[in-house]
């Protein structure tokens, strides 16, 4: 594709050629043969037709070699001959092989740049505002499973329903294999409508509810391209289905430039406003924020802007995990409480969620090995550190510390739950020391090290994966660094 590439980037620098009028005669000979739509429509029917039309022309896309200078000149000659075509309906005839042609927009950008399709407007309009979708799961069994979330996707559509139809979606994404040449059309017919006309394209995906048409007509598209339709869209679930297609699962994207983050910024405010769109939203994006890690700094900066009710509704999606615990979704939901800028909002939601973490230490009741360092850790630790009563937390230090200390004059059903409470107590006592690090003296300093240097459970600890082990952690982040380091050199 690099050479191919290369060979029709050179080829558009050059100056065209004078050929015959008919020199795509038997080009629109063999479209008429295989009939337009059927080429369209069926992987073999277009296979068939432009094995014949490359052996005519001796043209073709797999080349291997820049040697060819055959190749050059015939690609030459079938550009210049589609420039001096004039009629509206060979044009959107055409596009079948300025699809084949292109490569990476740049024939296309050259034929814009002509103004080849502008007297092709109106029927440029015309076929995409009749495309629609159909799915094979019309000719399976309604007892087949693909049936039920094809149906189900069906539903979701009539209801508003986000986590039927892109259960669905989810599984055709997944399913694809070798799209329809229908597929590269119609990115051709929006490629030309979105500069021609951004109004019109803009009408017709307004109109549009069935979210798989709505990818059809959006997928070519760049990432601005994209977000400025969503931007100036009222339909709010073509915004989501755009933003998904810019955010989610797209693990190792780059980060969005500060524009594009606006951009989103603005998208997220809007779907606020649907309070039923935005919950939906909230429990799509929060389950396991790791799969759109470019969602969650446009996100704190959409919170400046959002109530508080609705950002309750946000605290109450964030799944607080440990045992799935995952850097990538940690570092995302850091992102967005970096970027909340009103201290009072960042105030009232770091508070909420530390409330949530307490909730889910005191109520841990699976097996475990080593400190619970949650995805929300960072959180808790910035509340801790710069919003809590430190009353308060000293009061907790208290408890947490005599909870340890009494431990083994508790009676519980077995070692695991022993274990259990054992690290509940410490988890909570690595953040609470965060709010008094810099006091001086530590007035907690003496009775901390006692604890981690004679604990039988940390001296035995084994903790799971990658985990740092409890000693390890506090030596990091706590000033007891001295006594634990000394301690673990006499181990």
């Amino acid at each position: 594709m690099e050479k191919y590439l290369e060979i029709l980037s050179n080829t558009l620098n050059q100056k065209l050629l004078k050929v015959e009028s008919n020199y795509l005669d038997n080009y629109f000979k063999i479209i008429k043969k295989n009939d337009f739509k059927e080429i369209l429509n069926n992987n073999n029917v277009w296979h068939n037709a432009f094995s014949e039309i490359k052996k005519k022309y001796q043209i073709r896309r797999d080349i291997h070699s820049l040697g060819n200078s055959n190749i050059d000149i015939n690609l030459l000659k079938v550009i210049s001959a589609i420039n001096v075509i004039k009629n509206k309906e060979k044009k959107m005839q055409l596009m079948l092989l300025i699809v084949y042609l292109d490569c990476n927009n740049i024939l296309y950008q050259f034929l814009f740049n002509k103004k080849f399709f502008v007297d092709c407007q109106e029927k440029i309009f015309a076929t995409l505002n009749k495309v629609t979708t159909n799915s094979n799961a019309n000719n399976i069994s309604n007892l087949h499973w693909e049936s039920e979330v094809f149906q189900k996707y069906q539903n979701g559509i009539k209801k508003k329903n986000i986590k039927d139809i892109y259960r669905f979606i989810d599984h055709w994404e997944r399913g694809i294999k070798f799209p329809p040449p229908s597929k590269g059309f119609i990115n051709c017919l929006v490629f030309f409508l979105y500069r021609l006309s951004f109004e019109n394209l803009l009408q017709i995906l307004n109109k549009k509810n069935d979210i798989l048409a709505i990818i059809h007509l959006t997928y070519c598209l760049s990432i601005a391209e994209k977000l400025k339709i969503a931007v100036e869209s009222d339909q709010l679930f073509l915004k989501f289905e755009l933003l998904r297609q810019v955010v989610y699962k797209n693990y190792d994207s780059p980060a969005l430039e500060i524009n594009e983050q606006n951009l989103i910024t603005k998208i997220v405010i809007d779907i606020s406003k649907d309070i039923n769109l935005w919950k939906q939203f909230l429990k799509f994006y929060l389950h396991y924020p790791a799969s759109s890690p470019n969602l969650f700094q446009p996100l704190g900066l959409a919170l400046n802007k959002i109530n508080n009710t609705k950002i309750e509704i946000l605290i109450e999606n964030i799944i607080i995990i440990d045992n799935d615990f995952n850097d990538k979704s940690r570092q995302a939901l850091d992102s967005f409480f970096l970027n909340i800028q009103k201290l009072n909002k960042k105030k009232f939601i770091g508070k909420k969620i530390f409330k949530r973490w307490i909730e889910f230490v005191n109520s841990y009741d699976k097996y475990t090995n080593s400190i619970l360092i949650t995805n929300a850790i960072n959180i808790v630790i910035e509340h801790v550190m710069s919003f809590a009563n430190k009353k308060e937390i000293n009061k907790s230090i208290k408890e947490s510390i005599e909870n340890i200390n009494e431990i083994n004059n508790q009676w519980f059903n077995n070692g695991d739950k022993q274990r259990q409470y054992f690290y509940k107590q410490i988890s909570k006592l690595f953040v609470y020391m965060f709010a008094v690090d810099k006091s001086k003296p530590n007035p907690y300093k003496k009775e901390l090290q006692d604890i981690l240097i004679s604990s039988l459970i940390l001296k035995y600890e084994r903790p799971f994966g990658d985990k740092m082990k409890t000693l390890e952690l506090f030596t990091k982040y706590h000033q007891t660094n001295t006594a634990i380091k000394h301690a673990e050199i006499k181990k």
